[in-house]
């Protein structure tokens, strides 16, 4: 399938269970989301904005760049030139490196991904482009008031601190894509 519809991206469910303490929203998901009309990203417990994912470029080495559109069809882009509130943005157009989304997995054995985008940067050790992943948190949503959400998102760069951790809220669950 070209195009998967209607999908949410929410952390992967284990995560914030297999822990010596799990995390108080367990049962009812993390999820990325612009429901706020605040024009970045945001963290919303139990659902998220609904985006429809297409293959977008494929690079001389296979790697597939996926473009999200919402159903207005603005574009989910990884701004990590962003000061305030790390970048997460929808955007008019499908245009620039920050829109190519990239679906950085150990291999395709996993239910889980670590979504990213490329940041412009060439890394000096590998020679190779820089890439980040997004990671959502939510130690300060309350589970008591479901429609509340939090600017918890940032960016890790991939294979730096953090971005390897077993436990942590960068692996993403974007099952249809899976």
């Amino acid at each position: 399938m070209l195009i998967h519809e209607g999908v949410q991206i929410q952390v992967y469910p284990n995560d914030l269970k297999d822990t010596t303490k799990p995390h108080p929203a367990a049962d009812l998901g993390l999820f990325l989301s612009f429901m706020a009309n605040t024009g970045f990203g945001r963290v919303r417990l139990r659902f998220g904005t609904k985006f429809n994912w297409i293959p977008a470029q494929v690079d001389s080495n296979g790697v597939i760049y996926y473009g999200a559109s919402t159903k207005e069809g603005k574009w989910l882009a990884f701004n990590v030139g962003a000061k305030k509130y790390q970048g997460v943005e929808l955007r008019e157009r499908l245009v620039g490196p920050e829109c190519l989304l990239l679906k950085l997995i150990p291999d395709d054995t996993v239910p889980w991904m670590r979504l990213g985008a490329e940041t412009g940067k060439i890394d000096p050790k590998t020679n190779s482009s820089e890439k980040i992943q997004l990671k959502l948190q939510a130690a300060n949503i309350k589970l008591y008031d479901e429609k509340r959400e939090t600017s918890e998102l940032s960016f890790v760069i991939n294979g730096g601190r953090g971005s390897k951790d077993p436990v942590s809220e960068n692996r993403i669950v974007v099952p249809d894509l899976n």
